[in-house]
């Protein structure tokens, strides 16, 4: 018995600075993680023009310098759901290629608005989306004008 008692007091400290161990490694863990988290310099957020910049260059092909703006009438196209519409007006940004000569715009305000109609007031009030639907747009636009357009800026843009 006396054995017992001296094998089980021997234990004790071995098992105590095991748990010293784990609660040492524990709150290292944890100190550092509080400062990935919440100490830790932040990277600088993207300014709004520096999005801006991105998102046109998702947009916009570019084919040399930029020629004249055209600017075509918006046109009201139905979207899904129960007399919702939207109010789509654009620009077609020339190359400096296409001189300066006007285009027709009736082929891209076609495309307009087989692409637009039927879409929901909830699609296009996603960003992404609409840039989305604004990226295939501009690519129908540019392979029918054989690559003359560069890019197309919305002038208005209103759901219903």
């Amino acid at each position: 018995m006396a054995k017992d008692e001296a094998a089980d007091k021997a234990e004790a400290p071995k098992k105590k600075d095991k748990k010293k161990l784990i609660m040492i490694v524990v709150g290292i863990v944890v100190l550092g993680a509080a400062y990935k988290f919440v100490l830790a310099p932040k990277p600088a957020p993207a300014s709004p023009a520096a999005a801006a910049a991105a998102s046109a260059a998702a947009t916009a092909i570019p084919t040399g310098p930029p020629g004249i703006v055209v600017t075509l009438d918006p046109v009201n196209i139905n979207l899904a759901g129960d007399g919702h519409y939207l109010k789509l007006g654009f620009s077609l940004q020339m190359s400096k290629a296409a001189g300066a000569t006007i285009p027709e715009g009736a082929f891209a305000m076609d495309a307009a608005i087989r692409i637009f109609t039927n879409q929901s007031v909830q699609t296009l009030s996603n960003g992404k989306q609409v840039e989305k639907l604004k990226h295939e747009l501009l690519t129908e636009i540019e392979e029918y004008y054989e690559y003359k357009v560069q890019a197309i800026y919305f002038t208005s843009f209103v759901t219903q």
